[in-house]
């Protein structure tokens, strides 16, 4: 193998009359497949994306809380950057996204209203760029 080589298991059904296959590119011999001259593009970033400095999600207050908890984050990179704060449930499913655009620079605050989720645990996920900080919430009713 090179630093080219895709590896990996596919399944379909070529009906030879319906597709044009150059000769030398795709080879059938026993069930096996052999592809030749495969192009894979290559990737890019056409715009360098801004990663914080630092970025902070700290703890709930209150907390085991019932229906309003505060969540306090605070941006110290310097300039606006671009962020997702998200409520999560106990197995990981969606339950609503706080904040999904430009956190302002310096200390920042938002309260989530839970008061339509049922009584359990649930996380604050705060992710921006490749950073992601979580702090755990209960909500008892």
């Amino acid at each position: 193998m090179t630093d080219s080589t895709v590896v990996g298991n596919f399944y379909t059904t070529i009906i030879k009359p319906v597709f044009h296959i150059p000769p030398h590119i795709v080879m059938i011999n026993n069930g096996e497949f052999n592809f030749d001259k495969v192009s894979l593009p290559d990737l890019s970033i056409s715009k360098k994306p801004t990663n914080p400095k630092s970025i902070s999600l700290y703890s709930a207050y209150p907390n085991p809380f019932n229906p309003t908890t505060t969540l306090r984050f605070n941006n110290d990179s310097g300039s606006n950057t671009n962020v997702l704060l998200q409520i999560l449930d106990i197995n990981g499913r969606w339950v609503e996204n706080l904040v999904f655009g430009e956190l302002k620079t310096g200390a920042n605050k938002i309260q989530w209203h839970a008061g339509n989720q049922p009584s359990g645990i649930y996380f604050a996920v705060l992710q921006s760029g490749n950073m992601v900080q979580t702090t755990k919430l209960i909500l008892i009713k």
